[in-house]
């Protein structure tokens, strides 16, 4: 007859459980899955009286009168024996069922632990590249700035440039023919003068007024010409002032558009900070709420 052995602690020593023969040592199963050991306990069962080794002592069974014993005392002890076993047999397989339920669950729990921990560290993965990312998103952002507002620059200072040399230019080309026109005008005012000398020479006799009327025609030819260079050179003058002011007038347009889209471009940079920080944000909480699940 099978024996089933049970401590007051109710920890089992060993076992044969129903008719599979399977024998089990031990107050402890260990399961090993990957590299993390679980220990599981094995269901302690409630020690009672009638499961003690000393009630289950042969018992003091009655004597016939030639020295045997009694069958029905007999048949009485081996009834309780085995109402015994099958009480202690149940409680076993109870109790092994729980034992292999809580084991597992346990499998399962280190399964899904480790699912976690990957899901975690994959996590960790993206957390860091989408750090890296965006870190060189803004770097990238910052020097196409920066360039752009370079760019600008040199196109206004180029602008300017350019307008202030056709300035010059025209200034210069203006002052020229004034000159040529002046000297011409002088030249011709000579010739009339000493054309004029020479006739009042000639015409002495005719009279000092022909003489007068030829020096106020000079002088009248002069003042022409005179007022003629003055109106060139005024022409000329406001002609340059006026490539001036439209070079810097667009000059101003370009720097203005120039400003315009470099606080397009901060706002784009701006934005895309807070893309970042808001991103970064969901992240940590999702890591934060991960490790907390774990």
């Amino acid at each position: 007859m099978a024996l089933w052995g049970v401590t007051h602690r109710g920890m089992a020593t060993h076992n044969i459980r129903g008719n599979e023969g399977e024998q089990r040592m031990g107050n402890m199963d260990h399961i090993n899955s990957g590299d993390e050991t679980a220990i599981i306990p094995v269901i302690d069962m409630a020690a009672t009286k009638e499961d003690t080794w000393e009630d289950t002592a042969r018992p003091r069974l009655p004597r016939t009168g030639f020295g045997g014993y009694q069958p029905a005392a007999v048949d009485a002890a081996i009834g309780d024996y085995e109402r015994r076993l099958g009480q202690a047999k149940s409680q076993a397989n109870s109790a092994w069922a729980q034992h292999d339920l809580v084991v597992a669950q346990q499998r399962e729990l280190i399964e899904e632990n480790k699912r976690l921990a990957t899901h975690n560290e994959q996590l960790r993965d993206q957390l860091e590249q989408a750090r890296h990312d965006a870190a060189n998103s803004i770097e990238a952002l910052a020097k196409q700035q920066q360039g752009f507002v370079n760019d600008c620059r040199a196109r206004g200072e180029r602008l300017v440039q350019e307008a202030q040399q056709q300035c010059d230019q025209l200034t210069a080309r203006a002052q020229q023919e004034a000159d040529k026109t002046v000297a011409a005008a002088h030249t011709q005012a000579d010739q009339m003068v000493a054309s004029a000398q020479q006739t009042a020479k000639e015409l002495t006799e005719r009279g000092q007024a022909a003489v007068q009327e030829g020096e106020r025609q000079a002088a009248r030819i002069v003042e022409d010409a005179n007022r003629q260079a003055e109106q060139q050179a005024r022409q000329a003058q406001g002609e340059a002032d006026r490539i001036v002011k439209d070079a810097t007038a667009h000059a101003q347009q370009v720097q203005a558009e120039c400003d315009r889209m470099v606080a397009q471009a901060r706002e784009q940079a701006a934005h895309a900070k807070g893309v970042y920080t808001e991103y970064m944000e969901k992240l940590r909480a999702l890591a934060d709420k991960l490790n907390s699940v774990v």
